[in-house]
């Protein structure tokens, strides 16, 4: 049995070194689907930037609620509650530029998976403070209003995902 597992291994070891294994890649998108591809992939760097600028916007409208998740983060600090809004705003007037936002998108990716995950790993029921309106009210709707934030920031992060991986040039060439 021994002999058979050398013999095959040995064998794929040959069949490696002497085929090149390319990764996949798709074929180049031309013409119309290149242009519907493209308009997709800016339609949600745009919905990615909205939301970034709308939560840094609601923040500093609202200010720093009290028994939110985003004011226990802050304790308050004006100071972390102003960088924090212009990161927001920053990231969110980056991508409206248009200009080398795959470094923009993947912080978008990153941030949104660290706040998706500190709203599931509170321990005790409260809104997130993300800035938009949020009832206040019983167990179950505070309860419901976490949920919601974290899926729009699932929605937010496969948009950015999505954006990302459509930035190969090869695939979606400029109109």
């Amino acid at each position: 049995m021994d002999a058979l597992t050398n013999e095959s291994r040995s064998r794929f070891q040959e069949v490696v070194k002497t085929r090149e294994v390319q990764p996949f890649k798709p074929a180049a998108t031309k013409g119309r689907n290149a242009l519907v591809l493209r308009v997709v992939w800016w339609v949600c760097i745009l919905i990615v930037a909205m939301s970034w600028l709308t939560q840094a916007g609601f923040k500093l409208y609202h200010g720093i609620g009290d028994g939110t998740i985003y004011s226990d983060w802050t304790a308050s600090r004006v100071w972390l509650h102003v960088v924090w809004c212009g990161l927001e705003a920053g990231l969110g007037a980056w991508l409206l530029t248009g200009r080398n936002v795959r470094p923009a998108l993947l912080g978008s990716i990153f941030l949104l998976g660290m706040l998706s995950g500190i709203i599931l790993l509170e321990p005790h029921a409260k809104p997130c403070g993300c800035g938009a309106a949020q009832r206040m009210g019983d167990h179950a709707a505070v309860v419901a209003g976490m949920w919601w934030s974290v899926a729009r920031n699932a929605v937010l992060l496969a948009l950015a995902v999505f954006s990302v991986a459509g930035m190969d040039e090869d695939r979606v060439a400029a109109p």
